[in-house]
């Protein structure tokens, strides 16, 4: 049985920036390319900094799944005031084995005990198959400007 079977999962501490970091940084790079140019993988992931992740997980409610010998190998968060499932993060290393589910499903009972009915989130291409998947339903295809880089997501929400 491997340990990303039933990692942690729990609230963020500030001391957890750094795995939070090497964790996004690895799934940008390695999920990225599967739905966007090698330009456009490189300017999302020149835009995450551990000091901007740092400030989320103070502001946010911020979750992150460790495992036993890996540390960080995912994280969400849930921006109250917006509905929103703000951040989704899966390090390669614990793909596919059903820890994004584990870790929208962690936000989607916050949402829940928050009373909010419904969540909305900006996907990435490589990740809308994904959200389809656990219920999410398409709204609107945007373009985001990354330092002068267009971005195409896909804006999406579901119904709690």
């Amino acid at each position: 049985m491997s340990d990303f079977d039933f990692p942690e999962i729990r609230p963020a501490a500030l001391a957890d920036s750094a795995g939070v970091y090497a964790a996004c940084i690895a799934s940008i790079q390695e999920g990225g390319p599967k739905g966007h140019t090698a330009a456009e993988v490189e300017a999302w992931a020149n835009r995450i900094t551990e000091a901007r992740l740092r400030s989320k997980i103070e502001s946010l409610q911020f979750y992150v799944a460790e495992a036993a010998h890996h540390g960080i190998v995912g994280f969400s968060a849930l921006d109250e005031s917006t509905s929103e499932l703000a951040y989704l993060y899966v390090h390669p290393v614990a793909m596919g084995l059903g820890l994004g589910r584990r870790l929208v499903e962690t936000v989607e009972c916050e949402a829940r005990r928050l009373g909010l009915r419904h969540l909305n989130l900006v996907g990435s291409l490589n990740a809308v198959g994904f959200y389809r998947h656990i219920g999410f339903v398409a709204n609107e295809t945007i373009v985001r400007d990354i330092d002068g880089v267009p971005i195409q997501c896909v804006k999406m929400s579901k119904q709690l």
